[in-house]
């Protein structure tokens, strides 16, 4: 994203914050979730929907 800083995991279409992403599942496209905090985005036909800014 323009404008943001910091560590960021695109997985699947879900854009997470680093510090709050933790691997859930060993085999699968879902293999990550966000603890306790939004998604900072989704992916959705080649397009970036921001969620939190």
């Amino acid at each position: 994203f323009d404008g943001t800083s910091g560590v960021q995991i695109v997985f699947n279409g879900k854009v997470i914050l680093g510090t709050r992403a933790r691997k859930t599942r060993t085999k699968s496209f879902q293999s990550f979730s966000s603890i306790n905090y939004p998604y900072l985005a989704v992916i959705q036909d080649g397009h970036i929907i921001q969620y939190i800014n």
